[in-house]
């Protein structure tokens, strides 16, 4: 199953090549040869990347947090929820909730 992985906190206005090669050097060939180069923003500084499995995927985003620091920040790095709406049934509500773990959810 493909996995998106969301990358932010990257410095801003870098040339797209920049971010790719951050990522490639802080994942390693083993990881990095099951990334998909997704959307890169720039202006935001952040990309999207998909990776070919849960477990890979796991390990990308525990190297990334753990390893790769700019200006003395970690990345912002999160999985996103894959929600196929085939299997939500008709009579249920869904609410997605995305929590700011630097606030502790006091918000």
């Amino acid at each position: 199953a493909n996995v998106l992985i969301y990358v932010g906190s990257l410095p801003q206005q870098s040339p797209p090549d920049q971010y790719w090669n951050l990522m490639r050097q802080a994942l390693g060939p083993t990881i990095y040869e099951h990334v998909r180069e997704g959307p890169v923003f720039p202006q935001f500084g952040c990309l999207f990347m998909t990776v070919s499995s849960n477990d890979m995927a796991v390990q990308a985003c525990i190297l990334l947090k753990s390893t790769v620091h700019i200006d003395q920040k970690p990345l912002i790095v999160m999985i996103l929820p894959d929600i196929h709406p085939d299997n939500i049934s008709k009579e249920s509500s869904p609410v997605l909730l995305l929590v700011n773990e630097r606030s502790g959810g006091g918000q």
